[in-house]
């Protein structure tokens, strides 16, 4: 959109201030009542191209201000500067910035001329030959987290949603070794962030292939650029209970307990805790929730007579460990969520308590031993 012209409207000259930030200027700031305000704006996708790579202000007093830009952009002496040691090597990128700090703003390309040369086109790149950097190859999404972490190591790339995605697509699987099958859609054997960011895109579509290369490569040793099987199945156990949002205070300290008093029958306590056990696991079926059976090793080790299983709400909503077991007396039901949200947990627990009370009975105080629910 050119807005260069004679036209001495108030929308015009409105439309084509001169204002902003002064180090981020172009050069015929305040030179001119009308000026160009797209090519000043390209002017300034130098700096802000600049400043990706070198978090310094170019045009300060210091490196001399705009006095040094001409029409083939900053000479080789002011990009020598050891503020500027970033660029080194770096000269196709250097004459990208130059080819947008030209000093006439005739001869900057126009943003649609910058689309036309990442696209490749070869009029404008024959126009502008230091838009080239722009058609090159780009870098792969592990590769771009390296490179921002490495030149701004405080820096701080969220993964919204990405671990609550990676373990909904995990728990959709047998195993973390399928669920990273399915991922390789190329077969290689070496999973691509590109390649995972296809399948966590169905879970949540505004994820993106850089938030997913950041998680990757917190499991990745530095000179991978691909995630091996082993790798991965580190990274799906480290998530395998979704991300702290969704999941707070998992396991013993977020447990609820509770008592029923055992039925008077002349049956031990070993056949009573087993009809209590099935009782439970009825209660949770009626309430339409699925019941599988764990070893309950993990529970019984401060229990007698313990007997485990996991309850599902849905395939990914929310999943309970529920141990049934003998204390004080009393039969117990312990619940620990292991994914999904407390409001859930909560319903399926009150579902399960209404059920039970009308197969087992009333329920009973807990033993002093436990905290209430």
């Amino acid at each position: 959109m050119e807005l260069k012209s004679q036209n001495s409207s108030k929308f015009m000259r409105e439309q084509t201030a001169a204002v902003g930030t002064d180090l981020y200027h172009a050069p015929e700031y305040g030179k001119q009542k009308m000026y160009d305000s797209e090519k000043a704006d390209v002017f300034t996708v130098g700096i802000l191209v600049f400043l990706l790579r070198q978090p310094i202000p170019p045009f300060h007093p210091y490196f001399g201000g705009l006095k040094v830009i001409t029409d083939e952009g900053a000479s080789e002496k002011w990009w020598a500067h050891k503020e500027c040691a970033q660029f080194a090597g770096a000269d196709g990128l250097k004459k990208l910035i130059n080819c947008l700090w030209a000093l006439t703003p005739e001869k900057r390309p126009t943003f649609r001329e910058l689309q036309a040369a990442m696209a490749g086109d070869k009029e404008i790149l024959q126009a502008f030959p230091g838009l080239g950097w722009l058609s090159g190859p780009l870098s792969g999404p592990l590769e771009y987290v390296r490179e921002v972490r490495a030149r701004r190591p405080n820096l701080s790339l969220k993964c919204t949603g990405v671990v609550e995605a990676l373990a909904l697509y995990n728990r959709g699987f047998d195993s973390a070794d399928v669920a990273f099958q399915s991922a390789n859609s190329s077969g290689s054997g070496k999973l691509l962030a590109e390649e995972l960011t296809e399948k966590l895109k169905q879970r949540n579509a505004a994820i993106t292939a850089e938030s997913v290369a950041d998680l990757m490569n917190r499991y990745m040793t530095k000179e991978c650029q691909q995630m091996t099987l082993e790798q991965y199945r580190v990274m799906a156990k480290a998530w395998e209970f979704g991300g702290r949002p969704i999941v707070h205070d998992v396991g013993k300290m977020n447990s609820r307990h509770f008592a029923w008093t055992p039925r008077q029958s002349s049956t031990s306590l070993q056949d009573e805790i087993k009809q209590f056990t099935e009782a439970v696991s009825k209660a949770f079926k009626s309430a339409g929730y699925g019941v599988e059976a764990v070893d309950s090793s993990v529970d019984a080790k401060n229990y007698e007579n313990s007997t485990a299983f996991t309850v599902s709400m849905g395939s990914h909503l929310c999943r309970l460990r529920v141990s049934t077991f003998t204390l004080e007396d009393k039969l117990l039901v312990q619940s620990r969520r292991l994914w999904g949200s407390s409001v859930e947990e909560l319903l399926m627990l009150q579902q399960m308590n209404n059920d039970l009370v009308e197969i087992w009975g009333a329920r009973a105080p807990p033993p002093n031993s436990l905290a209430h629910p």
